[in-house]
């Protein structure tokens, strides 16, 4: 089997060492991969790269970290990799000069939520009220349709005004109202009742001092030589070799025919010899997944959206800024300044051609993707501001380094999972897996160590069967039910055929589906599966971080019935009376059109009895469900969408149709047989 991967990226990196493991464990699906990784430039990493300017500072291309804590395998994995390391307390603050009328700065402890009792007395008691009525009434009578309505919800409309808005227009480019807030998880922090109070009872100076600590990267590893691209050169590097081919630009993909065609760079960049072809049975893409679908005229261009990040490098004489030695990085809602952060970036390794001798700082500035700043308008802008924030002094300035970062940030819009599950069906059914932070495009997992895991478990769902537990596509896996299984053993022959899609999905080789009892009753388990799991984990997070958790909760009741990949996916428990109830009471919660036929009278008798809904599970699920696009029409036109429930009823009226017109058929020609029969014996 033939795996190309498109970027030596972190994704293609984790796929790769988790192949190079199963290998060496001996383990029998492994043994005959054969990988190769194209990637255009001349080192790995991706956005995960650093680079060294012509004075020698060294240059990350954001403010990355490594975390410490989130995935052990990743931390295993990357400590392999790289000897040295430094672990730094992040420390940082927000500035909030704008609710004090101040133009230079004025820095509060982040997050900025958690800072409401050091906010100007008029904004305070209105933050502090707002969040008290937030705290008495807990209730979520709908759920929220988009970031904005989440920070409304938490806490209130002035905090929205005097830091949310400002700061997500900086950093996302676009108004909360355009993002969905399924990204948040842990990303933005909820401020605990206990938490506030502790802090509005403390006086000025006790408070100054009080510990405002949130976040998922409290304490983070950094590489104390060559910067976060030392972990993914060093990495690739104790794989094998001939995995990877650098220098090589993909020109494009032939999907249906499982070929990629590249073209080899020089060091300058431009192609050099003839264009290549390169079989594959899998493909994994780690490049932006617009781009892709589009550039390759594989489907219809999903409707994403992403901005731009200009990275800005300034080098340093030291002495360091005073004020600045004890933090890691700070937060800029100010639209003064086009910086929505600034990175310490010396105090995390050695980065400059000498620390005794220099210090640097890094900027982060994101602009529309259809901006038209220059670079150097940029790099100009974001200096000025550094001085006007006192953060550095223009005499110091020794070296400036900038770039423009295409894709700086996939903006998670309200439309976003519905368009991404659309193309994720589209490309799978060709074999074609997009992962990674624009290949996947989903924020909340875009990190270098969600990237990295993402790849590690794909390799184990192409290779071992496994399911993907990271990244949720919200179509249901292609799996390959081995010999030995529940379902062969059960003697359903088909159930053996790798399952291709989910609208036909337990189908014979010719594509018809197997019976009418098949296709009624086992549709659901498998059609549905993925997109029922990945529901059902959104609303345990949702659940979990809104402190509405409660085991006797009706939610938690459901969700604890079928919150188990291991139970959904052994095919023995499909047809379980006791799985129908919680399969029935998924549909009791999503629109009577998404109620798949054949199971309706055997499942709604039994889902009455079952607890309650509250109001907001089916605005929920129904929200979190993806609308595929018919599989016979890859070019359907814009805004032509269907649900499940919509194509199996397709499918089963077609069916019907197609059964009523051989009936007539058959009925006319019974009577023109018996016509010419009656005129031949007269």
């Amino acid at each position: 089997m033939k795996i190309v991967a498109i970027g030596c990226a972190p994704t293609s990196i984790g796929f790769a060492y988790r192949l190079q493991q199963l290998k060496a464990d001996g383990i029998e699906e492994a043994a005959d991969i054969e990988l190769l990784v194209l990637e255009q430039n001349p080192t790995p990493g991706g956005l995960s790269c650093t680079v060294t300017d012509e004075k020698g500072f060294l240059w990350d291309m954001g403010g990355h970290i490594t975390f410490s804590h989130n995935f052990p395998y990743y931390e295993n994995a990357t400590h392999e990799a790289v000897d040295e390391w430094n672990t730094l307390q992040r420390n940082c603050l927000v500035d909030m000069n704008h609710l004090y009328g101040e133009k230079g700065i004025h820095l509060v402890p982040y997050p900025a939520q958690f800072a409401v009792p050091l906010f100007p007395d008029a904004v305070k008691k209105q933050c502090l009220k707002e969040l008290k009525q937030r705290y008495e009434n807990k209730e979520i009578k709908s759920p929220p349709e988009n970031f904005e309505e989440w920070v409304l919800h938490h806490f209130g409309p002035q905090i929205l005004d005097v830091f949310f808005n400002p700061y997500s227009k900086k950093v996302w480019t676009v108004k909360p109202s355009k993002m969905s807030p399924i990204w948040v998880g842990t990303r933005v922090a909820k401020l605990p009742q206990e938490k506030l109070e502790e802090l509005c009872s403390m006086d000025a100076n006790v408070l100054k001092n009080a510990d405002f600590g949130w976040g998922p990267n409290a304490q983070f590893n950094f590489p104390k030589y060559g910067g976060t691209g030392a972990v993914w050169k060093n990495m690739t590097e104790k794989l094998p070799s001939e995995w990877f081919k650098y220098n090589s630009k993909v020109l494009r993909v032939d999907h249906r025919q499982k070929c990629v065609h590249y073209v080899q760079l020089n060091a300058s960049g431009q192609p050099t010899g003839p264009t290549k072809s390169l079989k594959y049975d899998a493909l994994i893409n780690s490049s932006p997944i617009d781009a892709f679908v589009a550039d390759n005229k594989i489907c219809e261009k999903p409707l994403l959206e992403h901005n731009k990040v200009f990275v800005i490098g300034v080098g340093l004489k030291l002495p360091m800024t005073e004020f600045c030695e004890k933090y890691t990085w700070l937060y800029f809602p100010d639209p003064d300044v086009p910086f929505y952060r600034v990175t310490f970036f010396s105090r995390y390794g050695e980065v400059t051609p000498d620390n005794t001798k220099f210090w640097s700082v890094l900027c982060e500035c994101a602009r529309p993707s259809d901006d038209t700043m220059t670079e150097a308008e940029i790099r100009q802008w974001a200096i000025e501001g550094l001085i006007t924030k006192s953060i550095i002094k223009r005499e110091q300035i020794i070296n400036e380094y900038s770039i423009c970062l295409p894709y700086g940030y996939p903006i998670p819009t309200v439309e976003r999972d519905v368009e991404l599950a659309r193309t994720h069906e589209v490309l799978e059914k060709h074999c074609i897996y997009s992962r990674g932070r624009f290949g996947g495009w989903k924020y909340e997992v875009s990190n270098q160590d969600h990237c990295f895991i993402q790849g590690k478990e794909l390799c184990e769902r192409l290779l071992l069967d496994e399911p993907e537990k990271l990244y949720k596509t919200l179509i249901p896996e292609k799996r390959v039910l081995r010999k030995g299984c529940a379902a062969a053993a059960a003697g359903a022959g088909c159930r053996t055929v790798e399952l291709n899609g989910w609208q036909r999905c337990r189908q014979c080789n010719d594509g018809n589906l197997c019976n009418d009892e098949v296709s009624d009753n086992v549709l659901v388990n498998d059609c549905q599966m993925s997109q029922i799991f990945g529901a059902v984990q959104s609303l345990r997070d949702n659940l979990r971080e809104s402190g509405m958790e409660s085991e006797a909760s009706p939610d938690s009741q459901f969700i604890n019935g079928i919150d188990s990949s291991s139970y959904v996916s052994n095919a023995a428990n499909m047809d379980k009376p006791e799985f129908k109830n919680v399969i029935g009471t998924f549909l009791e919660r999503m629109s009577p059109m998404s109620n798949p036929i054949g199971l309706e009278n055997e499942i709604k008798p039994r889902a009455k009895q079952l607890p309650n809904n509250p109001q907001n599970s089916h605005q929920f699920f129904s929200q979190n469900l993806a609308q595929i696009q018919p599989r016979n029409d890859e070019f359907p036109p814009s805004g032509h969408r269907v649900t499940f429930g919509q194509e199996i009823w397709r499918q089963k009226n077609a069916a019907l149709s197609s059964t009523f017109s051989a009936a007539s058929a058959f009925l006319v020609m019974v009577n023109i047989l018996c016509v010419l029969i009656s005129l031949k014996f007269h």
